[in-house]
């Protein structure tokens, strides 16, 4: 029978105001005592496929320092205290892209990385987008908007220029519940 860990000590190594490292002691299903597990905690995430009248895919490039080049992927972003992840779903399209939509269905909830983090990415299905005015990025953001057909989704996700893990799964999750499956 599996059995879960138990945590026995959780202390805050690194609290930047936007995640927090926390250096755990967890006892294991053995018993063994693991005396630095470290975990990840961030605010959970909302990722958006926006799909226009037109069936063109809204997609946002930009650059992301952790692997130090420019991504291709789905408007997306933390989700702040207090705030529903519909709410952010909403506010990060028109932020990042200046887009807009009628309707945001919730379509699936993942976890990014099961053994060390809890952060959950909420993936939305956009329906009746439209562009309502300029983008309104944050600070530290300098994105690209991009129109694409389904047929140029399917080329881009096979050959590996959208590598993103979230916006690949919240894309093949959005295409199973619209029906248009790749």
């Amino acid at each position: 029978m599996l059995k879960k860990w138990r945590t026995i000590d959780s202390k805050i190594i690194l609290d930047t105001g936007y995640f927090k490292v926390l250096q755990e002691t967890c006892e294991t299903h053995t018993g063994r005592v693991i005396d630095d597990y470290f975990v990840f905690e961030q605010p959970d995430v909302a990722l958006v496929f926006a799909l226009t009248p037109e069936k063109k895919v809204v997609l946002v490039r930009q650059y992301k320092q952790g692997v130090k080049d420019f991504c291709l992927e789905l408007p997306a972003g933390g989700i702040n205290a207090g705030e529903d992840p519909a709410t952010a779903a909403r506010r990060e399209l028109r932020e990042e892209t200046g887009y807009s939509a009628a309707e945001f269905v919730p379509v699936a909830t993942n976890q990014r990385s099961t053994g060390k983090e809890d952060v959950k990415y909420h993936v939305f299905v956009a329906k009746e987008v439209f562009l309502e005015g300029a983008p309104r990025f944050d600070e530290n953001e300098n994105i690209e908007t991009g129109l694409v057909s389904l047929d140029e989704l399917r080329r881009l996700l096979r050959s590996g220029a959208i590598n993103d893990l979230g916006s690949v799964s919240a894309i093949y999750q959005a295409l199973d519940y619209l029906e248009l499956v790749c």
